[in-house]
């Protein structure tokens, strides 16, 4: 299981890199992953799709940014939903 978890993450990871509205923070070694919009207000989109009930990563603070942190904890997580994630926070932005 948390094999699966950590392989979901680096693919998260992959695409975040491929694209245009936002990027990692760093290579995942784990299960988790800190983001960041590279366009837009983060806070913003992250308000939005919270009070829709439509989100799984929380808003954290690095470096004194607004980032994003994803963590995968179910083995059922696919690249729909990690595509799905960022589709609605793009949206937001």
């Amino acid at each position: 299981m948390v094999d699966t978890t950590i392989r979901t993450t680096r693919i998260f990871h992959a695409l975040l890199q491929e694209h245009p509205c936002f990027e990692p923070l760093h290579a995942p070694e784990m299960n988790v992953q800190l983001f960041r919009a590279t366009t837009g207000d983060a806070r913003k989109a992250y308000a939005e799709l919270t009070s829709k009930g439509k989100v799984w990563a929380s808003l954290a603070s690095w470096k004194g940014e607004a980032v994003y942190r994803a963590v995968v904890l179910s083995p059922e997580t696919g690249t729909d939903e990690l595509e799905s994630l960022l589709a609605g926070l793009e949206k937001g932005l």
